[in-house]
């Protein structure tokens, strides 16, 4: 099924060789008073009996009808939403058995009566909502994790019949007694400390229509507090290069069952990991002099592990007797640089003591996922790469002399690392002319797999933003974006850019494409004329011109200048050049002698428009009264849409603007289906009409035919049809009605 929807703005008349064809918006009015065709009389509506529940079976009590022929009886059970109803696939009996589709819905019977006179149709009342079976779980819920304080647990859904809702609450169990943790509604669950000595499940509620239930997932093993330290490790030894230190445990709650250490060396508060430092033992180096140790003491139970305690410092380690000291830092390493892709980062030297001789650098990535050396980033300046991008960056320097080196310092992180970007654009087609549609596509690239462009992107003509298309907001789910805009020219050059500019937070930064030259040509136009071909020797004779637009030029730019009525080649005294009002212009002229004149209307073109010139028509003025007065052509905009099927097409809208006093319109409908047969409306006041109503929700067969025409005294009229067609939009044509003529492309 498909819908099937045109929109027309634009008047166009085109007369070449005698044939004409007229494309204009037409509206219609919603018609009361139609006469009801023939059939049979219904006199009691067809009840529905029975309870409106899932499962159930509903009841159909038929109508009664009057007719002084046989009467045939069918009905059509429908599901309805609203005033929508759809009919059942093969539900045709007295009972129905409402189905789970039904849930929500509400059912009424389509009964017909058909007779050798013809066929009504009536509905019977519609039932209340249908409602469903109470939801019956078939799977409780499950908590997967592992229940330990810090650690999350997930929910996975039980299953259930009945299509319900489902809601999840979170519960802290000391026994069977649980209580509903506030705000714990989701898919997961954090365990926290006030959640020591209990067990965790979770209560699952289904509700649908049909009632409410509720079961509880198996519970988790009761929760144990992690240690907690009340009283810090402790070092012993002697803090001298060479020397042997050693931990010793502090003091823990919840009975520990484990412990892991961790060394750390500290410079100016400072303090970093040392690598393989692990055990209750630790040998002081040349690396440490200068510094000062700690070390660090986690005790793991059943409940998990607790936050690492630290140990007070020793004091500066020194150089054993005998030995160069090393050189100990006493400021920290600067680096300088922009932190983008592509730039360069210089490391300055930290200030250190005894003299180092040698410098050795490591260049750090730091993000999500902690910080990692750079493999190959070992010297005093570093090029920021593709994989840098989203990444702070720091840089450690380790200083030697004869004596051995000193511990490693650290600079101060970088600002996060951001990527370049890269905006193209494409332009389609490369060729336009005035008003036509161009459409503009620009692509923004990353030029890191780590950052995706999110910002707005502007398309300019020139310096200009052009309208609809400034500042459109994105974020790309990749690393790049594609942004559409659609957009028309007036003739002459277009200098087209789009522009990107980045959001808060996003780590692309600015880029403009190359400027894209869009050559806009003229238009083309045709001129329709119509005049008085028979006039009186000194009575008014009027011709009326239009400029006329291809269907393909849909706005905004209107045609300006002025058109030139020509007799036999020559201009007409007095027609020589009239302004354009709207797309029209008119001249009006008396002959004092008999003859015939060919008369045809030349459009100048602006800087927008390329010129034209109507065919001629032929005048003749003689003694007689005039011929047919033609004053122009009706303008007025259209509106419809239709949903078609295989079977039949229904009417979706159909509205009329710029109807003006004085005119008619005449509707009709042919075939099978059409709820009226011939309607003729009088225009009395400017006014738009919507003629929807009037269709009263018919699906109109194939083969049906609707048809409008709208005239008015001594104007050139409109004609539209509308044929409707298995499986398509139906069949258009639209032409003119000349003045006093019924049949459409005769006389204009």
């Amino acid at each position: 099924m498909t819908l099937f929807s045109i929109r027309r703005t634009s008047v166009l008349l085109c007369l070449l060789a005698g044939a004409v064809s007229l494309v204009s918006i037409v509206t219609w009015w919603m018609l009361a008073g139609v006469a009801k065709a023939a059939g049979p009389t219904n006199t009691t509506l067809p009840t529905i009996a029975g309870t409106p529940k899932q499962g159930q079976a509903l009841t159909l009590t038929k109508g009664t009808w009057t007719d002084l022929t046989a009467v045939t009886i069918t009905d059509q059970w429908e599901d309805c939403t609203g005033a929508t109803c759809s009919p059942i696939t093969g539900q045709v009996g007295t009972t129905y058995v409402l189905a789970p589709t039904d849930v929500g819905h509400t059912i009424d019977v389509l009964e017909t009566a058909t007779a050798t006179d013809g066929a009504t149709m009536v509905h019977s009342a519609q039932t209340t909502a249908v409602i469903a079976l109470p939801p019956v779980n078939t799977v409780p819920p499950k908590i997967t994790g592992t229940a330990q304080e810090g650690k999350l647990l997930t929910l996975t859904t039980g299953t259930w019949t009945n299509s319900p809702t489902i809601t999840d609450q979170w519960e802290d169990c000391t026994g069977t007694t649980c209580t509903a943790i506030t705000g714990q509604t989701g898919a997961t669950y954090t365990v926290t400390a006030s959640d020591a000595g209990h067990t965790i499940k979770v209560l699952e509620t289904a509700t649908n229509t049909g009632g409410t239930a509720s079961v509880s997932s198996a519970p988790t093993v009761q929760i144990v507090a992690p240690p907690t330290n009340e009283f810090p490790p402790s070092i012993s030894g002697v803090p001298q290069q060479g020397g042997l230190l050693a931990e010793n445990h502090g003091t823990w709650t919840g009975n520990p069952t484990s412990f892991s250490y961790q060394w750390m060396r500290c410079v100016s508060s400072v303090c970093t990991a040392i690598p393989g430092a692990t055990t209750t033992l630790y040998t002081l180096t040349a690396s440490d002099v200068g510094a000062q140790i700690l070390v660090a003491e986690t005790a793991t139970n059943a409940g998990g592990s607790s936050a690492p305690a630290d140990s007070a410092l020793t004091g500066v380690i020194t150089t054993a007797p005998g030995v160069v000291p090393v050189p100990v830092s006493a400021s920290a390493p600067t680096v300088s640089g922009v932190p983008r892709q592509g730039q360069t980062l210089v490391e300055g030297h930290a200030s250190w003591s005894n003299n180092p001789t040698s410098y050795r650098y490591q260049w750090v990535d730091c993000g999500g996922a902690g910080c990692a050396a750079i493999a190959g980033a070992t010297g005093q300046s570093y090029t920021l790469t593709a994989s840098d991008v989203g990444q702070s960056i720091y840089v450690v320097e380790t200083a030697s002399n004869a004596g051995g080196s000193g511990a490693p310092t650290s600079s101060a992180h970088t600002a996060v690392v951001s990527a370049t970007s890269d905006t193209s654009l494409v332009v389609s087609p490369s060729g336009a002319l005035t008003n036509q549609i161009v459409t503009l596509v620009a692509t923004v690239s990353s030029s890191s797999p780590n950052a995706n462009p999110a910002g707005w992107l502007t398309f300019y003509d020139g310096g200009s933003a052009i309208s609809g298309c400034a500042n459109e907001g994105f974020q790309s789910a990749g690393q790049s974006a594609i942004l559409v805009c659609q957009g028309s020219f007036g003739a002459g050059a277009a200098d087209l850019t789009a522009v990107y500019t980045p959001g808060p937070g996003s780590l692309v930064g600015v880029s403009g494409s190359a400027p894209a030259m869009l050559d806009v040509g003229k238009d083309s136009t045709s001129v329709s004329l119509a005049v008085t071909k028979q006039v009186a020797r000194g009575r008014r004779a009027t011709y009326t011109a239009s400029v006329v637009l291809p269907v393909s030029n849909s706005g905004p730019i209107a045609p300006t200048g002025s058109i030139e009525f020509v007799d036999g080649g020559r201009g007409i005294r007095g027609c020589l050049s009239r302004p354009l009002n709207g797309l029209g212009a008119t001249c009006v002229i008396s002959y004092k002698s008999r003859g015939r004149h060919n008369i045809s209307a030349r459009y100048s073109g602006d800087s927008n428009f390329a010129s034209s010139t109507s065919p001629s028509r032929s005048v003749q003025v003689g003694k007689g009264s005039p011929g047919t007065i033609v004053l122009g052509f009706i303008n007025s905009t259209l509106q419809w849409q239709f949903y078609y099927h295989p079977a039949y097409t229904q009417v979706m809208m159909l509205r009329a603007d710029g109807l003006t006093r004085g005119m008619s319109v005449t509707l009709a409908c042919q075939g099978a289906r059409c709820p009226f047969g011939l309607v003729s409306i009088p225009i009395r006041t400017a006014s738009s009409i919507n003629l929807l109503p009037a269709f009263h929700r018919r699906h109109l067969r194939v083969g049906a035919r609707i048809t409008v025409r709208m005239t008015r005294p001594h104007w050139i009229g409109k004609f539209y049809s509308f044929t409707v067609r298995p499986g398509h939009g139906p069949l258009i044509i639209l032409s003119c009605l000349g003045v006093d003529r019924t049949r459409p492309g005769v006389g204009c």
